[in-house]
């Protein structure tokens, strides 16, 4: 039987999603079809509920918003193609 202690310890090492995060998301599933059609097979930069960056890879994406809002946090999404698909049905 592992050790509750050890539990615990996985536990508080993963990682917990915030506030800031949520309204990303919530604002990434509400505007999800749009995406698909305007960004497809792209990463996303989102910030305070707005795309400011797109790129063909996370790091790309990650190096132009950085350029545009420095240090701020983003939230990354990549466009699945088969995602593209069943938007478009």
């Amino acid at each position: 039987m592992p050790d509750p202690l050890d539990i615990l310890q996985v536990r508080q090492e993963e990682p917990v999603e915030e506030d800031y995060d949520k309204k990303n998301d919530e604002w990434f599933k509400a505007n999800y079809l749009d995406l698909i059609q305007d960004h497809p097979f792209t990463w996303i930069a989102v910030c305070d509920q707005k795309v400011i960056a797109t790129a063909r890879t996370r790091a790309g994406a990650a190096t132009k918003a950085k350029e545009i809002v420095g240090e701020k946090r983003c939230s990354f999404y990549f466009i699945e193609p088969s995602d593209i698909r069943i938007g478009l049905s």
